[in-house]
């Protein structure tokens, strides 16, 4: 298995990093139609070492902005970074759901799903079928 910061990347997405299918090269209207928004020029799929880095950052914050409002959070301690639409838009895997599923950290500060699992998303962003 991958594992980043002492969590396993669910094997599809392990899978495609071993393969170099991860990241994809996506144009900006695959993110709109993936994301529901438009990304600003920052925007980012991490690569292994990224998520790593990001991940390890993530597991510490307490910054009430990034933790998210209402129902839709992302907890640090469960869940993996895996890219951002730009600058303080991150966006992970939830490894509290099963399958683990994608959210984004929206501008109203609530962590909105975007993906109802990693398959889902990859095939979204044409890695796989």
């Amino acid at each position: 298995m991958t594992n980043v910061a002492g969590h396993d990347l669910p094997e599809i997405l392990a899978d495609a990093i071993a393969v170099g299918a991860w990241p994809p090269i996506v144009d900006q209207q695959d993110i709109v139609r993936v994301f529901g928004e438009v990304p600003e020029p920052s925007f980012a799929l991490y690569s292994l070492d990224e998520m790593i880095g990001e991940t390890s950052r993530w597991q510490v914050e307490t910054d009430p902005v990034y933790l998210g409002v209402g129902d839709e959070t992302l907890i640090p301690s469960a869940s993996v970074l895996i890219g951002d639409l730009g600058y303080d838009r991150p966006f992970g895997i939830d490894l509290r759901s099963d399958p683990p599923c994608i959210r984004l950290l929206a501008i109203d500060g609530r962590w909105r799903l975007v993906a109802e699992s990693v398959e889902v998303l990859l095939v979204r962003l044409g890695v796989g079928e």
